[in-house]
């Protein structure tokens, strides 16, 4: 498996040293049938056998075509991929179109994307778990689009450079708040899109065609890192060096579509978000708002901008922690069950999506269950978490793909005087051997603690399991499974290993 192992070595390499780079053709089909042409630019195969580098996808910005285009971060060790979406062709006579009409960042155009991040997954020299997503402009459409309806797939970061949040900032329309008709952009972005803003045309066409081209809607479902590049004057919307006054606070203010952006990511399944880098380095997961603004560089983002030190940053973090049910583990029926991650998407329908895709309803299905609460059924007083066991009914079978953070080291998981319904927070077992109870003050093995707790757990596959050092149906607690465990005392934790 190509992983991150060495790659704060490799990373600290690249910063003295310069590789020798190729660039090749590729072509890869779309799932409409469409073929897409790209271009990979990546350290010289030939010169360096073997070895596996970070892969950074780019989506250019406007309704640009983007294989010709160069960033230069093979230079630094990376694989870099480069495409046409559907429809588009540069000048380049060199360039070559992918097949398909133009869909201005719309669902097609979202899966190009995908089916170009799928292709850099099968590169032998590309690492599995580092494949990121850079974002220029209005490409911030299609990537945040790709990466919220398919929030599952193996993208470990999305860099996003100064993108617009809604129809209102892509069309521009905060110019016109001003009443000045010198800078009045609504013409040349009608130009452009053949679409007004929402704003401007509420018609039920308009905002269906919109309901696929606004970032907005899909970054919060987003489950990788985003990084969000924006200077004090955007490139695109007001105020600037020239209109330097244009705050019309609730609906416009000084770079708002960044503040919404992080704002939505932050507050969703993202398990990391910041603004700017370097010098400009914002705290990372917070809430902005008017009156509490990130912290911009000065003056407008020139080219090309931060973009390769913050993907050599966000290469350099660990990988998105994910992990893959057992086959045949979710089954039509009853299944007792534990998230072995803390989930990204909190809300339960998310964060079990898989299941839900496979056509199962996760509402009034999903179950959790404590001595002093009883019972509680989702939606209902339901938050998901790593440490506790659920009950699920499922119709059909599945797979799930759960993204989220690694619980602490040796969790400790609160009990309660009666039966607990408690998970394995780990995605490896936690033998029963292993396992311990403490009050606070003294710590006992688990099995020879009968004054605190019975001596065994019990899971359930289709008929009740027990778990025990010895002699039981099993002998450690599973990722994804969940257990009953009786507490006889009160204000105990189980403590896992």
């Amino acid at each position: 498996m190509k992983t991150t192992l060495a790659l704060a070595v490799a990373l600290a390499a690249c910063a003295h040293a310069q590789y020798v780079t190729e660039t090749v053709e590729f072509f890869t089909p779309a799932p409409n049938g469409n073929v897409l042409y790209g271009r990979v630019t990546q350290p010289r195969a030939d010169l360096y056998p073997g070895e596996v580098f970070s892969a950074c996808v780019f989506v250019p910005g406007g309704l640009g075509p983007g294989a010709t285009d160069r960033d230069g971060i093979a230079e630094l060790g990376f694989v870099e991929i480069h495409f046409n979406a559907e429809g588009r062709v540069s000048a380049d006579p060199t360039d070559v179109p992918s097949e398909g009409v133009e869909d201005y960042n719309g669902f097609a155009h979202q899966d190009d994307l995908k089916a170009v991040i799928d292709y850099t997954h099968t590169l032998p020299n590309v690492m599995d778990d580092n494949v990121g997503v850079c974002t220029g402009s209005y490409g911030i459409t299609m990537g945040a689009g790709t990466l919220g309806r398919y929030s599952d797939i193996p993208v470990k970061y999305l860099v996003d450079l100064e993108g617009p949040s809604e129809s209102f900032v892509t069309m521009k329309n905060p110019w016109l708040l001003d009443e000045d008709p010198s800078n009045d952009k609504t013409a040349q972005t009608y130009a452009l899109f053949g679409h007004y803003s929402i704003e401007m045309d509420p018609s039920p066409a308009n905002v269906a065609w919109w309901s696929e081209r606004q970032a907005k809607l899909s970054i919060g479902r987003m489950r990788c890192r985003y990084l969000r590049a924006q200077s004090e004057w955007d490139h695109a919307q007001p105020p600037n060096a020239q209109w330097p006054e244009f705050d019309y606070y609730p609906v416009w203010w000084q770079n708002k579509h960044c503040i919404d952006l992080v704002n939505l990511a932050t507050l969703g399944d993202s398990v990391w978000t910041r603004v700017n880098g370097g010098a400009y380095t914002n705290p990372p997961n917070t809430v902005f708002s008017h009156d509490n603004p990130p912290v911009y560089p000065p003056g407008a983002m020139g080219q090309p901008g931060p973009k390769a030190p913050m993907i050599v940053e966000m290469a350099g973090m660990p990988p998105v922690p994910r992990d893959t049910s057992p086959p045949g583990w979710l089954h039509a029926g009853w299944n007792l069950i534990s998230l072995p991650l803390g989930p990204a998407a909190a809300e339960a329908h998310d964060a079990l999506d898989d299941c839900a895709a496979a056509g199962n309803t996760i509402t009034n299905a999903l179950f959790s269950y404590s001595p002093s609460a009883g019972y509680s059924v989702y939606p209902h007083d339901f938050t998901t978490m790593s440490a506790t066991g659920y009950w699920l009914s499922l119709s059909t079978a599945a797979e799930e793909v759960l993204v989220g953070y690694d619980p602490p080291a040796s969790p400790h998981i609160p009990l309660e005087p009666g039966w607990n319904l408690v998970g394995c927070p780990s995605r490896t077992p936690a033998p029963w051997a292993d396992v311990e109870v403490t009050d606070g003050v003294t710590t006992l093995p688990a099995q020879s603690a009968p004054a605190w707790l019975d001596p065994y757990a019990y899971g359930y596959e289709g008929g009740y399991v027990r778990v025990a050092a010895s002699g039981g149906d099993d002998d450690a607690l599973r990722p994804w499974h969940g257990y009953w465990v009786h507490a006889r005392a009160p204000g105990l934790e189980l403590v896992l290993p």
